[in-house]
């Protein structure tokens, strides 16, 4: 799993092999949380035409969904099948940006 793209404090997309995945930034109330969506055939291709305008409109579209108290993206949340995957992911991404390797310690 990778990487591909992101929205600063909102979303993450990755991709595993033909898959994408959709990390949604929600918050209701005082609580925060994420929401991880494996993108349907149709909002892939629709990726795959708009873009990241599509996944900016997707994540929002989440985001009020998830304010109500059960939303309707929870059904499809994915998260805890894929919670090792996205951390090794986001380790590798992050360590892209900063030029360091994950895990590895900064000299003294």
């Amino acid at each position: 799993m990778k990487v591909i793209e992101h929205g600063p404090n909102a979303w993450f997309l990755y991709a595993e092999r033909q898959a994408l995945f959709l990390e949604v930034h929600c918050k209701r109330e005082a609580f925060a949380h994420s929401v991880l969506l494996r993108l349907n055939a149709e909002e892939t291709r629709a990726y795959g035409i708009e873009g990241r305008v599509f996944i900016d409109a997707l994540a929002q579209w989440v985001r009020a969904a998830e304010a109500a108290v059960d939303g309707p993206y929870r059904k499809r949340d994915v998260a805890g099948l894929y919670s090792d995957k996205i951390a090794e992911a986001m380790d590798a991404w992050l360590a892209d940006r900063t030029g360091d390797s994950p895990g590895k310690t900064p000299p003294a």
